[in-house]
C-alpha cells in the first residue's frame, strides 16, 4: 500500500516532468523570438530609427507643454463647468497620449532587450543539458 513517501516521490517525479514540459516549450518558441528580435534589431540599425526617435521625443515635449498649460489653467484659470470639465478632458487626452508616445518609444528596445535575454537564457540552459 502506497504511503506518504510514495506521494511525495510521485509529487517530485511531477514536478520534475512539469519542468521540462516548460524548457521544451520555451525551446519551441526559441526561433520565433529571435526572429522578432532580429527584425527589431534591424529596425533600430536603420539610418531612419535615429529621426522616428528624435520625433517621437519632439512630440512628447510639445504634448507635455500643452499638458502644463491645461493644467495651469485648471489650478489658476476662471473657467468653471463646461470649460474646466473640457480642460479635464484634454488632460487626460494629453496623459493618454505621452504613454501612447512612450510606449511607441520603448516598445522595439524591449523587444531587443528581451530577445538577448532569452537567448542568453537558451544558451545557458543548452549548456547545462550538455553538461546533464
Amino acid at each position: 500500500m502506497p504511503d506518504v513517501r510514495d506521494w511525495h516521490a510521485y509529487q517530485a517525479t511531477l514536478e520534475v516532468k512539469r519542468r521540462e514540459e516548460k524548457r521544451r516549450e520555451r525551446l519551441a518558441d526559441l526561433p520565433r523570438v529571435l526572429d522578432v528580435t532580429h527584425k527589431a534589431q534591424q529596425v533600430v540599425d536603420h539610418p531612419g530609427w535615429q529621426h522616428f526617435a528624435d520625433l517621437l521625443a519632439t512630440r512628447m515635449a510639445e504634448v507635455r507643454a500643452s499638458r502644463a498649460t491645461y493644467a495651469e489653467r485648471m489650478v489658476n484659470g476662471n473657467e468653471m463647468g463646461a470649460p474646466l470639465e473640457l480642460l479635464k478632458l484634454n488632460v487626460n487626452k494629453c496623459d493618454a497620449e505621452l504613454a501612447g508616445l512612450q510606449y511607441a518609444a520603448t516598445l522595439i528596445p524591449q523587444v531587443i532587450a528581451t530577445g538577448e535575454a532569452v537567448r542568453q537564457a537558451a544558451a545557458g540552459s543548452a549548456d547545462r543539458s550538455r553538461v546533464e
